[in-house]
């Protein structure tokens, strides 16, 4: 242990003295470098115990054998000391070194591959929180929708940890359990399959491709956006809808309710479809599974989708192909906007 009588200047020039009860290493000596890490570290780690008690959670640090997690969060019905049952593991990480990789608003880290396996294992949601000390400012994310990309975690700087976040927070305990996967989602759409007519087949990846507008990350059930594809499928000049369409349509709806790829939409979806027998008219924000999904089916869209169906098309390119189904579909739903008729249609 080094004595406060050492006699090295050049040691004595890279140490600063913590005062008594700065830090739980009292009066030790440090490099000066590692203390303000240290210090750092602490900020940040004191601001969401101070955050999480405004929210009416408890902050439980993790004691020792830190494996990649810091701590958990553990929420309160509000105004009681009752447990919600509902438990968030939390990795911190404090210092502007972590702000410098930006894209857009999103701060963007890059954690190791064993933070990346156990984060994955561990049985509960799991959020990074990022500490700014120049601005004294925590900002988060959830990490388990983001595990199947092998790029950076995307962090927000909309995303505050602070007292207005604890409805989000509650949210991501709920769902965000499991490590969603997009290809075993999109390998459930792809099993949904209707053949319309001169056995031409499709599967639920073209109700995908033409229900979801990315440019304002939303998924819009539209009648007038399915029948898009099967205007396209159809070389006739008009076509029907038949029962069997309407299971096809029923289906994908269910299987994207069920993934939580976008804000709920099953009380609205049912009223209509089995209260007044139409297909109804609905527009809701994509989730980030949704935007997962979707970033991973036109990143592997030759794996979901193939050109035999639409072949009298004359596309030779997967890409052509599905660019063509967004598009036309999105077409029409800006034809639909400017006519006076409602998007909901009798089944």
């Amino acid at each position: 242990m080094l004595e406060h009588g050492w006699s090295s200047p050049t040691l004595q020039s890279h140490c600063i003295q913590l005062p008594n009860g700065g830090h739980p290493l009292g009066g030790m000596l440090q490099p000066e470098g590692h203390s303000r890490f240290v210090i750092t570290e602490d900020l940040g780690l004191a601001k969401i115990h101070r955050e999480c008690a405004l929210m009416s959670a408890i902050w439980r640090p993790t004691s020792s054998h830190d494996l990649g997690i810091d701590g958990q969060i553990e929420f309160l019905d509000e105004g009681t000391v009752v447990s919600t049952g509902l438990i968030l593991a939390v990795q911190s990480k404090s210092g502007a070194s972590y702000f410098q990789r930006v894209d857009e608003n999103d701060i963007l880290y890059y954690p190791e591959r064993k933070h990346r396996t156990y984060w994955g294992r561990i049985p509960l949601p799991v959020l990074l929180v990022l500490y700014e000390p120049d601005s004294d400012s925590l900002i988060f994310a959830s990490v388990k929708p983001q595990l199947h990309n092998v790029g950076p975690i995307r962090v927000s700087r909309n995303s505050v940890f602070n007292q207005s976040a604890r409805n989000e927070l509650l949210r991501i305990a709920r769902e965000d359990v499991e490590v969603f996967s997009p290809h075993e989602a999109l390998n459930k759409f792809h099993r949904i399959k209707l053949e319309r007519g001169g056995g031409r087949v499709i599967s639920g990846i073209e109700f995908l491709l033409a229900s979801v507008d990315l440019k304002s990350e939303h998924f819009s059930l539209r009648m007038c956006r399915i029948t898009s594809v099967f205007d396209l499928l159809s070389t006739e000049a008009s076509f029907g809808i038949g029962s069997r369409d309407y299971e096809y349509i029923f289906r994908c709806c269910l299987e994207f309710e069920g993934l939580r790829l976008a804000d709920s939409f099953i009380s609205e979806f049912n009223e209509v479809w089995f209260g007044l027998e139409m297909v109804p008219d609905i527009t809701v924000p994509l989730s980030q599974r949704g935007l997962s999904l979707m970033e991973y089916l036109w990143n592997h869209l030759p794996e979901f989708l193939s050109l035999p169906a639409f072949a009298h098309l004359g596309f030779s390119k997967i890409e052509d192909l599905g660019h063509k189904i967004t598009d036309f579909s999105q077409q029409e739903s800006d034809r639909l906007d400017r006519s006076d008729r409602i998007g909901m249609e009798p089944r």
